[in-house]
């Protein structure tokens, strides 16, 4: 086509240099003008535009707006199925091509190629806290949202309370602008964001006993992220007053609560005490028990971030009162001698008797019996000795003011004092296996001036 109008532009031309042939002038301009035309049909016709993208070449089009009609197409796709503005991010240049025999890229290859190299961002809103970024979501009405729902997310919600106000500390505010589609969170996500925050080093000084595992477990840590954030740690070895770093959450946030919360609360019952002639003096008996009482209360909760920061109580009213217990307490003092009749201490088999046991002489009797049992006076006396004695363990000599002392000895536990007044029967002790013990018994001696005897010969 291009070929013939160049032939018709040159018969046209020899026609008007034969009829002007005598005119220099005319002619002259006749040239220009079929200059002019060939080179206007020359780009008119041969001129076809290269299309990059990021600088890599995507495709020829005959002219920009061929390029632009596609990337229209594309965009408008795009904004349906976000339900937003979109912007195109890659870098689109064209260059300029000339000769014959330029292969024209079809669009719906063009389009196919755009859409899976085409970098694009989405109209958003940006929920920034404090001046920082915090989360970004769909729009502003799901930023309200979040925002909202991060107020209320610390109540109580327990069917108790009534949430009165919800504040955020901190100043913010929700921009609109253009994001990369990864950047932007469903609902759920923004909140659980702005909630956690960003991470905080925290330096916690070791405390005697502590251990990695104790220390990652009380700050809500693995011990693997406790080591990652101490490199210096060598084989989980740590020592007090070390210096450790932790990582921590720091919410964006600071939501401040005053709910209206109400609950029973119980009231302690008061004890009476009445003496009683009939009991020992380290003798106790509920002569009638107590009861708490209740009251309603109703009060106003602040909380920061779900912990308590104050209460103030708006309302009491008691709806139980409480019942005082009785208790009789003895007054009857023990004797401070013996009756020289002894009571056996504790039940149980006998696992060792009184005298010569291998190399050694064995100066009492042993009692098996449970850790915890209870050992008796083996008759009324002082007590002269009570605490940790040696190869005895925990050890109580009673001296019954008539020459004889007796020994509890290897005890768990002891329930008596240095010169308490007790009353044969009286429980002083736990069987235990402190000391120089293979097991839970009780070794019980007699002594007599000072001299060890055979128990068994006052228990025939």
């Amino acid at each position: 086509m291009i070929q013939e109008e160049n032939e018709t532009s040159l018969v046209k031309f020899t026609k008007l240099v034969s009829k002007y042939k005598k005119n220099p002038y005319i002619i002259g301009i006749a040239v220009a003008l079929v200059i002019l035309i060939s080179t206007i049909s020359y780009y008119n016709f041969n001129t076809a535009f290269a299309v990059e993208v990021d600088g890599v070449e995507i495709g020829i089009v005959k002219n920009k707006t061929d390029f632009k009609t596609v990337i229209n197409e594309i965009t408008d796709e795009l904004k349906a199925e976000t339900g937003s503005d979109v912007q195109v991010m890659d870098k689109v240049e064209f260059k300029k091509m000339k000769g014959f025999g330029h292969n024209i890229t079809p669009e719906h290859e063009l389009k196919d190629c755009l859409g899976s190299m085409l970098k694009y961002n989405v109209k958003a809103a940006v929920i920034v806290v404090s001046g920082q970024k915090a989360a970004c979501v769909r729009d502003k009405d799901a930023a309200e949202n979040v925002i909202e729902k991060v107020k209320t997310s610390f109540a109580r919600n327990d069917g108790k309370s009534k949430l009165e106000e919800a504040e955020i500390e901190e100043e913010i505010v929700v921009k609109e602008d253009f994001l990369a589609p990864e950047e932007i969170l469903d609902e759920e996500n923004a909140i659980a964001n702005i909630i956690r925050g960003t991470d905080e080093i925290k330096v916690h000084k070791v405390k005697k006993g502590e251990s990695l595992w104790t220390i990652a477990r009380n700050n809500k840590m693995t011990v693997g992220d406790l080591k990652k954030a101490n490199p210096q740690i060598k084989n989980e070895l740590i020592r007090d007053g070390q210096e450790l770093n932790l990582i921590v959450p720091k919410p964006y946030v600071n939501v401040i609560t005053k709910e209206v919360v109400e609950y029973n609360e119980s009231i302690p019952f008061t004890t009476k005490v009445e003496r009683d002639s009939n009991l020992w003096s380290w003798e106790t008996r509920v002569k009638k028990a107590g009861t708490r009482g209740v009251k309603e209360i109703k009060a106003m909760v602040i909380c920061k971030n779900g912990v308590e920061t104050e209460r103030e109580i708006l309302e009491e009213k008691i709806t139980k009162e409480p019942s005082a217990q009785i208790v009789s307490r003895g007054t009857k003092s023990a004797p401070s001698r013996g009756t020289g009749r002894f009571l056996w201490p504790v039940s149980g088999k006998i696992t060792s008797l009184f005298g010569k046991r291998g190399r050694e002489y064995h100066t009492g009797v042993d009692i098996g019996a449970p850790t915890g049992t209870y050992v008796k006076a083996s008759d009324s006396g002082t007590v002269t000795f009570a605490g940790t004695s040696g190869n005895y363990g925990r050890l109580v000599k009673i001296d019954h003011g008539n020459g004889y002392v007796t020994y509890y000895a290897h005890n768990s536990k002891l329930l008596v004092s240095r010169n308490e007044k007790v009353e044969k029967g009286q429980t002083i002790a736990r069987v235990g296996s402190t000391g120089r013990s293979t097991g839970p018994h009780l070794h019980f001696e007699i002594r007599k001036n000072g001299s060890p005897i055979n128990p068994m010969g006052f228990f025939r």
